[in-house]
């Protein structure tokens, strides 16, 4: 079983329904992306880490929100989801981190117990790059649109 983050852009009135309780039997997205795929937990430890990068808001994009309780996705841990607003807060944050920047603190990281790409992978930081670039653009788009994002595991 491969664990794999799916993204999704949702209306700001989707969002709304979603916090406010209202029952929603689907969500509709405007936009998704499943190429972040399995190097959620890597990119998450190469977003939180200290030099040159904004604290807190890089990383909340792979591994932050507000959690929801959805049965359906129960299995895998849930879903959570993000405001427009912190979608716009969050999208210039990742903008920040340049292809040079992201690969020199890969690089400089243990992912020993981590989900995702294997570190004695020769080809894991560029896997690791490209699904940065993959997070980066759809949080972009997202914040463009004025969406907001829900996030599974799945």
């Amino acid at each position: 079983m491969s664990i794999l983050l799916n993204l999704w852009g949702i209306t700001p009135r989707l969002y709304e329904r979603i916090m406010s309780d209202e029952p929603v039997e689907s969500y509709t997205w405007t936009r998704k992306t499943e190429r972040v795929g399995k190097s959620w937990e890597v990119l998450f430890r190469v977003l939180a880490g200290p030099s040159g990068f904004q604290p807190g808001l890089p990383a909340i994009a792979v591994g932050g929100g507000w959690p929801i309780d959805d049965p359906r996705e129960a299995e895998y841990g849930g879903g959570y989801i993000l405001s427009p607003r912190e979608v716009a807060l969050i999208a210039p944050s990742l903008e920040t981190i340049g292809d040079t920047a992201f690969t020199a603190r890969f690089r400089t990281l243990s992912f020993t117990g981590l989900y995702g790409d294997a570190p004695e992978d020769p080809h894991a930081d560029e896997s690791a790059l490209h699904a940065f670039h993959a997070l980066r653009d759809f949080y972009r788009a997202c914040a463009e649109a004025g969406d907001g994002v829900l996030k599974f595991l799945g």
